[in-house]
């Protein structure tokens, strides 16, 4: 199954990098995605090294997460009055929904989390008479 335009993935290489982003282009010879922050854009030139790819299906937490975002920043554009009272209880209980979004969002992140190149750590006592 190849991943959609606007889709969020995770890619899995042989190497057990994974790379997590938004689907921009995604052909035979090079991938295209677009880092969750908007910050930028990771090229994949070479797809055939890809051994897992995992399509995120639940993003209702992360668009909830940007339409409070944009909430918040468009009320507080607007001019500020230090008195209004409607305008700052809105704007605390917006704070307040992107905080328990945000907590949302990280464990969901930590149930999904999966530790690999796990090594076996060999503990010895310490020689300090080496020759």
């Amino acid at each position: 199954m190849i991943p959609k335009l606007n889709q969020h993935v995770k890619c899995i290489f042989n190497t057990g990098i994974i790379v997590e982003g938004i689907v921009i282009k995604w052909e035979d010879k090079n991938i295209e995605l677009k880092s969750l922050n908007d910050n930028s854009i990771l090229l994949i030139l070479r797809p055939e090294e890809i051994v897992f790819i995992k399509i995120m299906l639940n993003e209702q937490l992360d668009t909830s997460k940007i339409i409070l975002e944009k909430e918040l920043e468009s009320i507080l554009k607007k001019d500020h009055n230090p008195y209004d009272i409607d305008r700052n209880k809105r704007l605390v209980d917006l704070r307040v929904d992107l905080i328990k979004q945000e907590r949302k969002i990280i464990s969901e992140k930590l149930k999904d989390h999966a530790p690999t190149n796990i090594t076996k750590v060999k503990y010895e006592y310490p020689s300090f008479n080496k020759k």
